[in-house]
Order: C-alpha cells, then structure tokens, then sequence
C-alpha cells in the first residue's frame, strides 16, 4: 500500500534558484535594516565577502577617498611661491607712506593759500636759525584755528609747506610712521638741523662773549641777547648769564655798571642787575655813545663831552631805579 505525502498548500515553481535566493535575502536584509534603524546599504556593504568584486571596489573607493583627504590638506598650507629677478627688481607702482601719521579730526579744514604763504621757509642751510624758524612758524599757526581742530593738528599739517629745497628731501627720508605728534615732529627736526655740538659751541661762546672796541653797550647787549635766544635750551642758570655778559664788559663800561649799581655789580640780586643793565642799554641806544677799547691821544679833548654823556646816563638810571 502505497502512501501519498500531502502539502499544506500550492508550490510556486521558480527555474532561477539563484535569483529566488537574491531576492530572498534582499527581502531578509530589508526586514533587518529596517529593525535596526540603519540603511541596507550599509549592511550590506558589511556581509560582502572580502574576495568579492564588491569588495574590490568598496576598497578602491576608501583609497581615492583618502587621497583626496591627503590632497585636500595640502591645500590648505600652500607652498609659497617664490618671486623671479624680474619681479623683485620691477617698481612698486604703490604710493609710499610719508613719516607723518595723521589723526582724525572732528570736522574737515584746509588751508587757504593766504595762510601757506604766510607760512615761513626753512632751507636746511648752515646758516640759517632753526629756532627762530620754530617761532615764527609757531606764531603763523596760532593765527589758523579752525574749529574742532588741535594746534597739535594744525602744526603736523602745516610743517611739510614750511620746508624747501634740502629741508624738503630730508623729511622725504624719515621711516614711514615716524612721526605721531607734533613732539616728535620737532625732536626729529632739531636733532637734525641744531645737534648737540651746536649747544655745546653756543654755551662756549656765552661763556666767552667780549664787547667789541667799537662797540656800544645796547648793540653788546643786544648781541648777546640773540645769541642766548639761538639755544634756548642751553642750560646757563640766569645768575651765571649776568656774570658772563658783565666779565666780556670793557674796562670802561664795566666801572660805569658799578658806579651804577653802588658799588659793584655782583652785590646785587640777578633781577636787580637785569634791571640796571637794561636801563643803561637804553640809555645808551639814546645818547649813541660808543667806547672804543683802544683810546688815543687826539681822542683826550673829547673827554669832557664824553663824561658828560657817562653822567647822564647816571642821573638817567638813578631816577629810573629810584621810581
């Protein structure tokens, strides 16, 4: 007796077994990939045999991905090219910065033509005074005040107009950002036209200052005002500066002050010397006496006019210093 195997329901013929298997693991990777929350791709990309084609590729690919990491940081630190003999020697068509750094100001200005012709020059010769430059630089400056702009301003704008010729070039020549203010300004300028030498042959020369034969007490007064003037940075206490200017006095002149003062010159205070020397200079530019240093024997008849003009003087210093 024969037994017949029964089935629980119709079977599906497939005649592609490997392609029923393809699809039956895509389907079972599917249903997995969807469980775990992760794309298929990635799992399947993990189950693929290292020996298989896939495999080869999934590696090629990494190897290019990590070249063009490699390369990619390459670009990120350039290799800095460097120039040819051409380049470096070809001219920099690029402005070039003056020494002077100009601040903002509060409001817009500019100078008028009028006020930079009243500027004064300086030329950067030997003999010209820089000092007396500075003053009457700063004396034109103070007559330009516009509103919502510093002296300091004025000044560091106004200077480059003021200098000619050699001054000119030299102030071309300054490092680039030099200059800040004013202060610097002036350092740099004195350092160059009044070094320290010249304060040192100045200070020599008050030291050493003598009246001439044929000259007069204002125009000796006078002249060794100016050359106190020209440095006034010299350092010479203002007592020190009396004992000089009275020791270059002639032996004349230099009995008349004492006369003048009482006695002697060094008995009284510096303000009062001041005083007395100055009213005898202008008594002096007055009358137009001279004292030359060397007298002869035809000058004796003119003795008496001449004491006679020295008295004068007296009664004319005495009445001063007694009001």
């Amino acid at each position: 007796m024969q037994t017949r195997s029964r089935s629980s329901g119709n079977l599906v013929y497939e005649p592609d077994i490997d392609k029923l298997e393809k699809q039956l693991k895509q389907k079972r990777n599917s249903e997995r990939d969807s469980e775990e929350g992760e794309p298929s791709v990635t799992n399947s990309q993990e189950r693929i045999p290292t020996n298989s084609p896939k495999s080869v590729i999934s590696s090629s690919t990494s190897c290019a991905s990590a070249l063009r990491n490699l390369f990619d940081m390459g670009d990120q630190q350039p290799i800095q090219r460097v120039p040819t003999l051409r380049e470096l020697a070809a001219l920099d068509l690029a402005l070039q910065p003056l020494c002077i750094t100009y601040t903002d100001v509060e409001a817009p200005f500019e100078f008028k033509s009028g006020f930079i012709h009243l500027l004064p020059k300086f030329h950067g010769l030997p003999g010209e005074d820089p000092h007396r430059y500075l003053n009457e630089f700063h004396m034109a400056c103070s007559l330009m005040r516009p509103q919502g702009v510093t002296d300091e301003q004025v000044k560091l704008r106004a200077f480059p107009f003021t200098l000619v010729d050699r001054a000119k070039d030299w102030l071309y020549c300054l490092p680039a950002g030099s200059v800040t203010t004013w202060l610097d300004m002036k350092r740099h300028f004195l350092e160059k036209y009044f070094p320290a030498h010249k304060v040192s042959n100045i200070r020599k020369e008050i030291s050493g200052i003598r009246q001439n034969s044929d000259e007069s007490l204002y125009e000796y007064r006078e002249r060794f005002s100016r050359l106190v003037a020209s440095c006034p940075h010299h350092g010479i206490e203002s007592h020190m500066l009396v004992q000089y200017f009275y020791e270059g006095l002639n032996d004349l002149e230099r009995h008349v002050i004492d006369a003048a003062s009482g006695g002697s010159l060094m008995n009284k205070t510096t303000d009062d010397a001041n005083t007395l020397i100055e009213s005898m200079a202008a008594s002096a530019q007055k009358t137009g006496i001279r004292d030359p240093r060397v007298r002869k024997v035809a000058e004796v008849a003119q003795s008496s006019s001449r004491i006679s003009s020295i008295e004068q003087i007296l009664d004319s210093t005495n009445q001063h210093c007694r009001n």
